[in-house]
């Protein structure tokens, strides 16, 4: 089972009225945090069932009374129960989704390299023995980098993919987009970092999905420049998970009750 690197956190958490009662019962909301942490890697679909009640308090590292842990969690409503088989409370309505997307761009970026790989090996084949020696940096890494930024960026053709990606959006933007500009830099940074041109697909797509960015609040603002989407790894992250967003009502209590309500 592939593992991820990030979960559905909301900032509100802490203040959540479930989250109150599990820290009033158990004096910590670690529990329920750990717990989400070890099944995004090992139970993606949160099903427990199978898993006994001293094993999920270990994965939650509870030191505490035994079963006191489980009690709480199925009390305040991050647990479920039904027959002596366990649930994670509306786990893929929330994280699960996010991991669920993040599998399918995985493996839609393996098939794309796959294919890409393939049309290279019959290339190879079918050139002449002059055209083969060729050094591969040269093949596949940008040469075009002017002044102090005069070295070879293996990564030119994805970062143009996802420059193409953004002016699908807006027709107007990076019409040429040069190597060393900040938008280059990041983007490249990025793909350093492991990740995929997916990804960064699906990152500015959740940004453009996001009433916030979109100016679909109360100033009005819009923030839907590239620059602001690479910035960083959490930036890129956030993205991905606007994007497996679903359009949802606004709760009655001020915050985001997807996954904890």
């Amino acid at each position: 089972m592939a593992t991820v690197p990030w979960i559905r956190f909301y900032t509100s958490f802490p203040r959540h009225r479930k989250t109150v009662m599990l820290k009033r019962e158990l004096g910590t909301y670690e529990p329920i945090v750990n717990l989400w942490c070890w099944a995004a890697d090992n139970a993606q679909d949160g099903n427990l069932a199978g898993f006994t009640v001293d094993e999920l308090e270990d994965f939650a590292g509870w030191k505490g009374r035994k079963g006191a842990a489980i009690n709480a969690l199925l009390s305040s409503g991050f647990l479920d129960e039904n027959d002596g088989c366990f649930r994670l409370h509306d786990w893929m309505e929330g994280t699960g989704a996010g991991i669920e997307s993040l599998m399918k761009t995985r493996n839609r970026q393996r098939d794309i390299m796959k294919q890409k790989r393939n049309v290279s090996a019959n290339t190879n084949t079918h050139s002449d023995a002059k055209a083969s020696q060729i050094p591969l940096t040269l093949s596949v890494c940008d040469q075009s980098i002017s002044g102090s930024d005069r070295v070879s960026d293996c990564h030119a053709d994805s970062i143009r993919l996802v420059f193409d990606h953004y002016r699908k959006l807006h027709p107007r933007a990076f019409r040429d987009p040069q190597p060393g500009t900040k938008e280059w830099r990041l983007i490249r940074d990025r793909l350093k970092e492991g990740t995929t041109v997916e990804e960064l697909f699906l990152c500015i797509d959740g940004y453009h999905k996001s009433p916030y960015h979109t100016g679909q609040n109360d100033t009005k603002t819009k923030y839907l420049d590239l620059e602001l989407f690479v910035r960083d790894g959490s930036h890129v992250s956030k993205g991905i998970e606007l994007a497996s967003e679903k359009p949802k009502q606004e709760p009655r209590w001020g915050g985001s009750d997807r996954l904890y309500r």
